[in-house]
């Protein structure tokens, strides 16, 4: 147990939504989301009742707070409240992880009611979202999948822990773009040799290959040690920075 409240914890909570990367031009946002309401969510995602989280989250969407500013500003602040209270001993390894998950629950239920209100139109394409294997934490893929399914993309989210392999996967199935999220230093060797594979294996030859998580904002060098075709820095920019760099490619043809 001690082992995993020092590495699994920090990387289950590890959160890369930092003040920089919520540039970028918009519509103005709604009124901003208070620290009390950050701690009210913290809180509540810990609390016996299970669905009172869900029910404070909607109650921002009642206010026409929309996905992104709920994400950023809201459900990844949370997940750092209780990374706080876990490093203070103010919580133990169970109700972190309760919370946790619940935060993850919100998100799915976030982005399925986006899903289902864009269920008519038509998709830019489909892509796979998943952490280099060996990878502690998901919460990240989690998020950038539902960015990725706001902005219409056939989204595949997973986590080849056993069994299938992200090869078997790409060699079968048609995705424009497979998302690698990668954290942990001791991992480059092993997310640029997954990316080698997956261009092999792909029946799509053109495949793109996006790497994000805290390294994509961390390494400046990063894209030229994993051969990745797209860095992305941000949860809510990784759809978009696929999409500009799929346009680059069609315009050097």
């Amino acid at each position: 147990m001690d082992a995993i409240e020092r590495r699994i914890i920090p990387e289950l909570l590890r959160s890369r939504v930092e003040d920089g990367m919520r540039g970028g031009a918009g519509h103005p946002s709604p009124p901003s989301i208070s620290k009390k309401e950050i701690d009210r969510l913290a809180e509540l995602s810990i609390a016996h009742d299970g669905r009172a989280a869900f029910d404070f989250v909607d109650s921002f969407r009642a206010r026409g707070v929309g996905l992104k500013t709920l994400c950023m500003d809201l459900l990844a602040p949370a997940a750092r409240e209780l990374g706080r209270h876990w490093c203070n001993d103010t919580c133990n390894f169970l109700d972190v992880t309760c919370g946790v998950s619940r935060l993850q629950s919100i998100l799915h239920e976030l982005g399925s009611a986006v899903t289902a209100d864009r269920s008519h139109e038509a998709t830019p394409g489909r892509v796979l979202l998943l952490p280099v294997p060996g990878e502690q934490h998901t919460f990240g893929v989690q998020m950038v999948a539902e960015f990725f399914r706001r902005d219409g993309w056939d989204v595949s989210c997973v986590n080849f822990t056993h069994g299938r392999s992200v090869s078997a996967t790409v060699g079968t199935r048609w995705f424009d773009v497979v998302g690698l999220s990668l954290a942990s230093e001791t991992l480059i060797d092993s997310c640029a040799a997954e990316i080698s594979a997956i261009r092999k294996a792909s029946i799509n030859q053109n495949i793109q290959v996006m790497v994000g998580g805290a390294l994509a904002s961390q390494r400046q060098d990063i894209h030229s040690l994993v051969s990745a075709d797209v860095i992305a820095t941000s949860f809510s920019g990784a759809a978009a920075e696929v999409s500009h760099a799929d346009m680059s490619s069609a315009k050097g043809h």
